[in-house]
């Protein structure tokens, strides 16, 4: 429920994407309320339950990204985790995409006030509030004391392409956080193998340090280590590329998984423990046997379910690497 004044109040179903405690994001197609965008506009809404504005993303018919918008107003009130209300304070902030930041609705609050739809107070409140977000704009800083671009992080994390992520979170947590580690754990793999590559070519093409001990050898070694350390937090916290979020079109399943490591259990009974297979069946099924505990712990703590296929999972490759090794 979005009230401006005692006769103006309106209700909006929009799609709840995120229902977290710092903040609940919600997705609009309209144009109210906020700026007038095109026909067609979808917009990302951020409402924060501790805060007296809001922040909507605003996107055009195709897409792209038009501006944000701070919509000021008291504190929202939540009736339930899908009802709430929100009385607008009149003034807000506008910054479109590669202009500069400006207030709107300055007019609209004096006649409020002067109406008395609004007390002297909470109007004082409201300008103090735009006009602090329109300095972190210009200055960068979002929240206060803290260096940081605008829009807030969490806007700038959830992009409108990131909304069939949200509802893979929403809808299916466990597959959701379950594809989320695995995919920042497969990419840490993948950039650290890069990374290994690139600095054991540069070693091996000046020194010779890859094929006889010494100090070249313990640089080498040492900076091997170095590079996983620094990249870990960086593959786990999501700040490499193709690991921000998990995403439907590329998200596993468990049943995956488990037809993964009863194909591979096939191919162990053909090779009879081959030798010359054994080290690489060892890998995958070491592999498949993570993966699938990753899904079976996210499955039984984010969907409180029992993981039967994870389980069956688990067992194949228990049964398979016991027999390998």
């Amino acid at each position: 429920m979005y009230r401006r004044s005692p006769g103006d109040i309106k209700h909006f179903r929009q799609e709840l994407l995120l229902d977290g405690e710092d903040v609940k994001i919600t997705l609009q197609h309209g144009d109210e309320p906020g700026p007038e965008p095109p026909r067609g506009a979808v917009l990302v809404w951020f409402t924060f339950p501790d805060r007296p504005h809001e922040v909507a993303a605003v996107y055009e018919a195709d897409g792209r990204l038009r501006g944000y918008y701070a919509n000021i107003v008291e504190p929202p009130r939540f009736d339930s985790p899908t009802s709430w209300q929100i009385t607008d304070a009149f003034i807000d902030v506008w910054q479109p995409r590669g202009g500069d930041p400006e207030i709107l609705d300055e007019e609209e609050l004096r006649e409020a006030e002067q109406a008395g739809w609004i007390d002297p107070a909470a109007a004082g409140r409201a300008r103090e509030e735009a006009a602090q977000i329109l300095e972190r704009i210009r200055r960068r800083r979002w929240p206060p004391r803290v260096m940081r671009r605008w829009p807030p992080r969490v806007v700038r994390r959830w992009p409108l392409d990131g909304v069939p992520s949200l509802r893979l979170r929403r809808d299916e947590p466990g597959r959701y956080f379950a594809n989320l580690v695995s995919t920042r754990v497969i990419a840490y793999g993948l950039y650290l193998l890069g990374a290994v590559s690139i600095t054991s070519v540069a070693f091996a093409a000046f020194t010779d340090a890859l094929v006889a001990p010494g100090a070249a050898q313990r640089v080498w070694l040492a900076t091997l280590g170095a590079e996983a350390a620094v990249l870990l937090p960086f593959a786990l916290g999501g700040w490499l590329p193709a690991t921000a979020h998990a995403r439907p079109s590329e998200a596993m399943q468990e049943r995956t998984l488990l037809a993964a490591a009863a194909a591979t259990g096939i191919a162990v009974l053909l090779l009879n423990r081959s030798e010359l297979w054994r080290d690489l069946l060892v890998a995958v099924y070491g592999s498949l046997a993570f993966f699938l505990a990753v899904f079976g712990i996210c499955r039984a703590w984010f969907d409180r379910v029992v993981p039967l296929a994870a389980l069956a999972g688990l067992g194949l490759c228990a049964i398979a690497l016991w027999v390998l090794v």
